[in-house]
């Protein structure tokens, strides 16, 4: 049975096909405007699915980058402090290597050299208390708060005494780990426990670099309090004790910071291990972090000419659209008077 068409028939459905035609002009002239594929989730949402896993990739790699950024600082910082350390000592026992020539230098000269190792304690110290913005570099568990503090010329880390406080307690101390994840992918036991080697540790603790309590001879592992050992043995011979200080004592010395100078040496150099593998883990991240923008430019973007060519065709159609309605629609009867 044949369907009559009447004109309102054909005007609302002429309507219907140009407000659909209009909108998709509408799409195609923003999209070569800002050259986005899409701007809101209902016009792709399996694009814009994929987008936000892909942000939400690129957002913790970039979190990665930033936690191996912040470390790096702190291990330059780290190592140039440690190398002061080391220098400093050097310069010490080339004063205690000149002060055990006995005969040769006077009592003056003598106090100058306990003056001179009481000064390298302080630019030690000061090393041993370096910073990185607010971060206490040799702080362990705790880089917010000064690591070594003077109490009644007692040298203490975070409220211990380095040379006498409680073994065990410095102990534990020295063996502090805080882990931060830079991209290995944290595993988790089945009791809840990180593995260890899925997180990197970010730890530098000063009781490790610079030594803690005493060792069998009474000599101070640390070396702020071995140069003021030093120091305090050479005064008094300065003022007259001759049994404070002789060759076998400053030979002792000697060797005793030479074993110090080993010690922070050695940790530099596990620094300068671990770095190595930050900067190449660095280099790896920024790989992914490009690949990762590369896929999100083009899943959101689209080509310039492309996008021009969509447009320009949607505007042909429109063009043609409005021309064909000229045609098929009949003129009102105003239109008929004219």
């Amino acid at each position: 049975m044949p369907i009559r068409m009447t004109s309102s028939m054909i005007s609302g459905e002429y309507k219907n096909q140009m407000n659909t035609t209009l909108s998709q002009l509408d799409y195609y002239t923003k999209r070569a405007q800002n050259l986005r594929n899409f701007s809101k989730f209902s016009e792709n949402p399996l694009g814009a699915s994929k987008a936000m896993r892909l942000r939400r990739s690129y957002t913790q790699n970039q979190d990665y980058m930033n936690n191996i950024e912040n470390v790096g600082k702190t291990y330059t910082m780290a190592e140039e402090s440690a190398m002061n350390v080391k220098n400093i000592l050097d310069e010490a026992k080339d004063i205690l290597t000149t002060s055990s020539n006995f005969g040769t230098r006077s009592q003056a000269d003598y106090m100058t050299f306990a003056t001179a190792l009481r000064g390298f304690q302080q630019d030690i110290l000061q090393s041993m208390n370096a910073k990185v913005n607010d971060t206490y570099v040799f702080g362990g568990a705790n880089a917010t708060e000064i690591p070594f503090k003077l109490d009644g010329g007692n040298l203490q880390f975070r409220g211990v005494e380095v040379a006498t406080g409680d073994a065990g307690e410095l102990e534990s101390l020295s063996k502090e780990s805080i882990y931060i994840d830079i991209g290995l992918g944290i595993n988790v036991d089945k009791n809840g426990n990180v593995d260890t080697a899925s997180v990197f540790n970010d730890t530098m603790n000063g009781l490790e670099f610079f030594g803690y309590g005493e060792d069998d001879d009474g000599y101070s592992k640390n070396v702020y309090n071995l140069l003021g050992q030093a120091a305090d043995a050479i005064e008094k011979y300065a003022k007259g004790n001759g049994t404070a200080y002789n060759k076998d004592i400053a030979s002792k010395f000697i060797e005793k910071v030479s074993n110090a100078t080993s010690r922070v040496l050695i940790s530099t150099s596990n620094l300068g291990i671990k770095q190595n593998q930050l900067d190449s883990l660095g280099e790896r991240l920024v790989s992914t972090q490009e690949e990762l923008t590369e896929q999100l430019h083009n899943l959101e973007y689209v080509d310039a000419e492309e996008a021009y060519t969509d447009y320009t065709w949607q505007q042909y159609v429109y063009n043609a659209s409005l021309q064909i309605g000229s045609k098929l629609l009949q003129t009102s009867f105003l239109d008929f008077m004219k």
